[in-house]
């Protein structure tokens, strides 16, 4: 996926206020919505359900002020990533 300058700046900016409290975040995978190509998905893993919720609420809000001021819709998807043991 091709993504304009601005979307990376948008989807920089929601990376970093999410590190800032969860450094433990770590960047997936970035593609289009399968609903739309106009849709961004950004793949977060995590490592609980706890913190799951919790960077969810923490960007929704941004999420949709980038929506209105920009037109972009990019979405955080964090996703679960249990340690592995050995």
């Amino acid at each position: 996926m091709s993504l304009t300058k601005k979307q990376r700046e948008l989807i920089d900016e929601l990376l970093e206020i999410i590190r800032a409290k969860f450094p433990e975040t770590r960047l997936i995978s970035i593609h289009s919505s399968p609903e739309s190509d106009n849709d961004i998905w950004v793949n977060v893993s995590v490592p609980d359900d706890d913190t799951f919720l919790a960077i969810s609420s923490l960007v929704s809000m941004r999420e949709t002020d980038m929506l209105v001021e920009t037109g972009y819709q990019i979405t955080i998807m964090p996703r679960i990533e249990a340690l592995e043991v050995i």
